[in-house]
């Protein structure tokens, strides 16, 4: 990690891509990235919500924000959803580059807790919480006409996902309560519910 002087807080959401050192976050509102040695920030026009979930494909080159949906800055309207952007393979990008970009929507107007993108950033599970409840979904992006697949929306509070890929791609969600829950992602049969708690996480120490 490497210091920065801007003024913006370092968010508490990190993600880095396995075959490049690519590590994504976010400063408060505003997307960053850093590349070996660069960092790169993004501008988001009328940036009012806070970026509360990150993720990066297995390349290194799509890297997703999810926004809180709340207004932090007072400046446009509260942001929902979750945003890809595509990153130039060149080095050296040019500051005013404009990103490739695709959108996935909020079901219900409720926040991106957590993100995960499939290997080739053609798909992208999400975890959804808000005043309104929590969801789980499951977005196809690999062409204009996006599907989006819900496979709950209930009022857990849901703050983790993945997208376990393979022959038979599941959805794996847990929620604050210690609830997890796994789908397979083509028929959205529920395959699995159970809880953990805080005794099963402990080491022999006796830490969580």
């Amino acid at each position: 990690l490497r210091a920065t002087r801007k003024s913006a807080f370092l968010e508490g959401r990190m993600a880095t891509a396995p075959t490049s050192d690519i590590c994504v976050y976010a400063l408060g509102v505003m997307p960053a990235v850093a590349r070996g040695d660069k960092e790169t920030t993004f501008s988001v026009a009328q940036a009012a919500s806070r970026i509360t979930a990150v993720a990066v494909d297995d390349a290194g080159e799509a890297y997703a924000y999810g926004y809180a949906g709340d207004n932090i800055t007072g400046l446009g309207k509260p942001r929902f959803g979750v945003d890809i952007l595509s990153f130039p393979k060149a080095d050296n990008v040019a500051e005013g580059t404009k990103l490739d970009s695709r959108l996935v929507n909020s079901p219900m107007s409720i926040g991106a807790l957590s993100v995960d993108l499939s290997s080739d950033s053609k798909r992208v599970a999400v975890a959804w919480y808000g005043k309104y409840g929590g969801a789980v979904t499951l977005d196809d992006i690999s062409s204009e006409e996006k599907k989006q697949t819900i496979f709950t929306i209930d009022g857990e509070a849901y703050t983790w996902v993945q997208l376990v890929e393979g022959a038979s791609p599941r959805v794996v969600a847990g929620t604050r309560q210690g609830v997890v829950r796994v789908w397979d992602a083509a028929s959205r049969d529920l395959l699995a519910r159970f809880n953990v708690t805080a005794e099963e996480l402990a080491d022999d120490t006796g830490k969580v």
